[in-house]
């Protein structure tokens, strides 16, 4: 978990170098356009490139887990450019309104240097894309060679063909597959398409529905208590009340659960109140 944190901050810390980089080439790139004192070029790079660092996680987010890259040609380009065109009009347009609330009376961003502006958004996306790409690319990879490894443990079945309780989840993080024993997970949420878990190890993602884990995880020891989670009842610390006829579930770990009057119901037969 300390070491799950650990690599999250140092991700952190290097968007942050990252985009303190760009905002100098930024301003160094607007030197030789502009006429005005270097402070205020300097002001003019650190809004924009802070509005655009602000909007670049939500175009990966978009682009991957809205799967534009899985169109059909030639429709993903279409919708890639589209995005692209959006994305460049609410970055330059929030750039411009916040430097007119900071500065209006002493900085006008002439319209000679918006295209300057707009070719660097261009490339930051094409950047986000190709780099969307080879992760896919080395996932893909990844996974291909875990599937044709022959010492991989394939969960048994019974006789109908259904799959046994799984006792293990494996989630992809960039290049990296990690394992997820069962027993470390303190519950599920739907995020979606996909389901949030967290355990011991951190919060990951998985390409999966609730209906899948609610069907696969042991009955025993997993219950669906809301329509967007899923509890291991040996996480739980206690139960409180909070309303008429509302209830929520209190983790070891701190988190802090709400229950429907059916999950409620079904919390109670597993734990036999």
């Amino acid at each position: 978990m300390e070491s799950f944190g650990f690599y999250r901050r140092w991700k952190v810390v290097i968007y942050i170098t990252v985009w303190s980089l760009i905002t100098i080439a930024i301003a160094c790139v607007l030197l030789p356009f502009n006429s005005q004192s270097f402070l205020n070029i300097w002001l003019v790079a650190v809004v924009f490139s802070a509005c655009l660092a602000v909007i670049t996680p939500f175009l990966w987010n978009i682009i991957k887990f809205g799967k534009l890259m899985e169109l059909k040609a030639p429709l993903n380009l279409v919708v890639l450019f589209a995005l692209a065109l959006l994305a460049i009009i609410i970055w330059l347009g929030a750039g411009l309104f916040l430097l007119y609330l900071i500065v209006p009376n002493q900085w006008t961003l002439s319209f000679s240097t918006l295209p300057l502006f707009a070719l660097i958004g261009v490339f930051v996306y094409v950047v986000i894309v190709q780099r969307i790409l080879l992760t896919d690319s080395s996932q893909q990879e990844c996974i291909d060679e875990i599937t044709e490894d022959p010492h991989l443990e394939v969960a048994p079945t019974h006789d109908k063909g259904m799959p046994s309780a799984i006792d293990r989840i494996s989630v992809k993080i960039n290049s990296n597959v990690h394992v997820i024993p069962v027993a470390d997970i303190y519950y599920l949420q739907s995020e979606g398409d996909y389901v949030l878990v967290f355990s011991e190890q951190g919060r990951f993602i998985k390409e999966q529905t609730m209906k899948y884990f609610e069907q696969n995880l042991p009955s025993q020891k997993f219950v669906r208590i809301h329509r967007s989670f899923i509890v291991n009842v040996e996480a739980i610390s206690r139960i409180e009340c909070y309303g008429k006829n509302k209830q929520i579930v209190i983790l070891r770990s701190g988190a802090q659960l709400k229950m429907s009057l059916v999950g409620y119901r079904s919390l109670k037969a597993s734990l036999n109140l």
